[in-house]
């Protein structure tokens, strides 16, 4: 039977002490029949609905982010698919719609491919959101198919149009098939400006750009071959050009044009020249024999080039010329013939530098007869400006054509200037004065028959020409020749077009210059095979030589190997002369460029095999290491020079034109010891510049012992 709970049944820990019990009562209540348990129950019942609602909305989490983990991948695959490196999107034209079924077909089973694995749940919410990014994809596809079908066909029919173009371009010769051509085009711009909806403006500037572009291809093909025929081709068809391709073309063919027709006055000019010959005892053109009355100093400076004193032409051209160009060993001159004689008169120190110059570097240390006439119909036409006859030069500037450019003048080369009035005049470099103007040997303008001496000012200057070796190869040349400088200014002058006549100017200069070093370098590569043959076999005759070998060396190269073969019999080897050796020294000292250009061959019976191949390398060097010569020459010319003012103070040798033989040859062992120690020097110290202290120290080292060894010369110094 039921019983009433007690308190100390529900309070077992609690002991019934009366202060426990007080105020309780014996009747019971809902609590004491279990309501407490009751709405436990009920608590306990809604908690396990909470947790089932809970492993609801757990599983329906799980599900939506497998889902999103899905849908995600998915849209890495279908960003990379269209904007990828080889994504659907970049493909154009039609490549885009042939790539676009199988494009579409991958998508779907990419679409299903992400799904596998996926809870029920999560397949619902992904198949969902995958299949709106689905139709995004398709709709991206469609829309890119659309324009490129619509670029397809402008690519195929600007390949087309393009297609005629070049048909026009192959066939420009045939006006008639170039012309199909060109519509052909225009018809293709027409279907173009239907499909895009071109106005009619839009597609008659289109129709006028395609043939504007086309003719200008067509131009500039042909430029490629011929700029002539391309200027008369675009004259042709200027109106089909529209202003900017005028413009281009005319920009773009300016150059070429011009330098064709400077090519085409070219072949007309040298074409037409008359070549001189001097075969025959004769020069190619009348002259007149150049004659000077009397000697006098002009009266002061005064305004414009400072005159210097007047000078005389030799009386004795024969005589004259062998106290010019024989060297220490008076080489033979050969037979020259005689020449008129003016008034008695000697040449004065002035004039002779200039024209001993160009006797020497024209014509070495030996003179051939057709040289000899070939230089003085030269010099009669330079010095002679006022009195000259019918057939000789009367333009200065035509000299400007004479031999080759040189920016390094020596005594002797041609100068041509601008005097008062921009009148051009000619002349003979003499040196330069204290200021540094050129000194200039040429004909006294007022007086016929005079020369001077004037001062001229560098900015006056028009250009320096140097004659270089002459062999009758070289006078040959036409701008060699008064008479064929004559022809040459001539013609030029006939050209109206100022910049037509200086580009033929230049394309004429590097013409004659390239056959002048052609001609140097086949008689140096003579030169050196006949000195090869005759140093291996001394029995070799250079006589027996091919006739054109030998011409090709020329009468005083041969001259000089005759000479080299008879000592190499009798010595097999030269001696040297150290007179040659050292004035071969001072001349590359003094002047390395002209040293490049000089004619070494006429020395070598006087040099040994070692001191040849010396001077043959500072000439290699002057010709192919100007920086190196450079420094070199410089080193080698201010030891000459302090060596000559050591001497001349210690009293071994005499002022220079004054010393003998003997102090000459002394003063030349001297130099070449110091040319030797430069040489060591620069070797040693990786080219370095002499400083003062290291030429005084090689200057003490050879004067010291010759001091010691050797009394200074007697008499009194000059």
């Amino acid at each position: 039977m039921p019983t009433v709970p007690r308190y100390q049944d529900t309070q077992q820990h609690v002991a019934l002490r009366p202060e426990y019990t007080e105020g309780l009562s014996v009747r019971a209540d809902a609590e004491a029949f279990g309501a407490g348990v009751g709405r436990g129950m009920q608590v306990l019942a809604r908690g396990l609905e909470t947790a089932g609602d809970a492993m609801v909305r757990v599983q329906e989490l799980d599900d939506a982010n497998s889902a999103k983990d899905a849908g995600t991948h998915y849209a890495d695959w279908q960003r990379n698919a269209l904007y990828g490196e080889d994504g659907f999107l970049k493909l154009t034209g039609k490549a885009a719609l042939d790539a676009r079924a199988a494009f579409e077909r991958q998508a779907g089973q990419k679409r299903m491919e992400f799904a596998r694995g996926l809870t029920p749940g999560a397949a619902k919410l992904y198949d969902h959101s995958s299949r709106e990014a689905m139709t995004g994809l398709l709709d991206s596809a469609i829309s890119h198919v659309a324009e490129q079908r619509k670029a397809w066909f402008t690519e195929t029919s600007n390949r087309r149009i393009a297609g005629y173009a070049n048909d026009a371009l192959a066939t420009y010769n045939d006006p008639a098939k170039a012309d199909a051509a060109i519509e052909g085009g225009m018809n293709e711009l027409d279907e173009q400006g239907y499909m895009h909806g071109w106005s009619a403006d839009v597609l008659a500037e289109r129709k006028q750009h395609y043939v504007s572009g086309v003719t200008k291809d067509i131009v500039l093909d042909i430029a490629g071959r011929d700029a002539l025929a391309a200027e008369d081709y675009m004259a042709e068809r200027r109106g089909q050009l529209i202003q900017a391709d005028r413009e281009e073309l005319e920009t773009a063919l300016a150059g070429p044009v011009l330098q064709a027709r400077a090519n085409r006055n070219l072949s007309e000019i040298t074409g037409s020249l008359s070549i001189p010959t001097y075969d025959d005892g004769r020069p190619a053109g009348p002259r007149r024999d150049l004659v000077a009355a009397s000697a006098s100093p002009d009266a002061g400076p005064g305004p414009g080039p400072t005159r210097a004193r007047a000078a005389l032409l030799p009386q004795d051209y024969r005589t004259f010329a062998a106290s010019a160009v024989t060297g220490p060993q008076n080489a033979p001159l050969g037979r020259l013939p005689a020449l008129p004689r003016g008034p008695s008169g000697m040449m004065n120190g002035d004039t002779e530098t200039a024209v001993t110059g160009f006797l020497k570097n024209a014509a070495g240390t030996t003179v051939d007869p057709s040289v000899g006439l070939w230089s003085r119909d030269v010099l009669n036409d330079v010095l002679d400006r006022q009195g000259v006859t019918p057939g000789h030069n009367r333009e200065p500037r035509s000299y400007l054509h004479f031999g080759t450019a040189t920016d390094a003048p020596r005594p002797g080369d041609i100068v041509v200037f601008n005097r008062d009035n921009d009148i051009a005049d000619v002349g003979l470099f003499q040196g330069h004065d204290a200021n540094g103007r050129f000194l200039v040997l040429g004909s006294n303008r007022s007086r016929a028959g005079r020369i001077e001496v004037t001062a001229e000012d560098p900015t006056r200057l028009l250009g320096i020409r140097t004659a270089g070796t002459v062999d009758p190869d070289t006078m040959k040349l036409a701008n060699y020749s008064p008479k064929g400088l004559s022809e040459i200014e001539r013609k030029l002058a006939a050209i109206a077009d100022p910049d037509e006549r200086a580009a033929t100017r230049n394309v004429l200069d590097a013409y004659f210059t390239a056959q002048k070093r052609a001609i140097d370098a086949a008689r140096e590569d003579a030169q050196q095979w006949a000195q090869a043959q005759v140093k291996s076999d001394p029995a070799f005759d250079p006589m027996t030589m091919p006739v054109k070998t030998q011409s090709t060396i020329g009468p005083s190269g041969m001259r000089a190997l005759r000479d080299y073969h008879r000592t190499v019999r009798q010595s097999g080897e030269p001696n040297t002369d150290e007179s040659t050796l050292s004035e071969l020294q001072s001349q590359y000292a003094n002047d390395p460029q002209g040293f490049a250009k000089a004619d070494l061959f006429q020395h070598r019976s006087r040099l040994s095999d070692q001191d040849w191949e010396k001077v043959t390398a500072w000439r290699q060097a002057a010709q192919t290491d100007r920086k190196r010569a450079k420094s070199e020459s410089f080193d080698l010319n201010r030891t000459f020079t302090r060596s000559r003012e050591l001497m001349t103070e210690l009293g071994f040798i005499r002022y220079p034109a004054n010393m003998t033989a003997e102090e000459a040859r002394r003063l030349a062992q001297l130099q070449i010891g110091l040319a030797e120690d430069v040489t060591e020097f620069k070797r040693l110290n990786n080219g370095k510049t002499l400083t003062e202290t290291d030429m005084q120290k090689m200057l003490n080292d050879r004067l010291i012992p010759m001091i010691a060894s050797r009394p200074p010369i007697t008499g009194e110094r000059s």
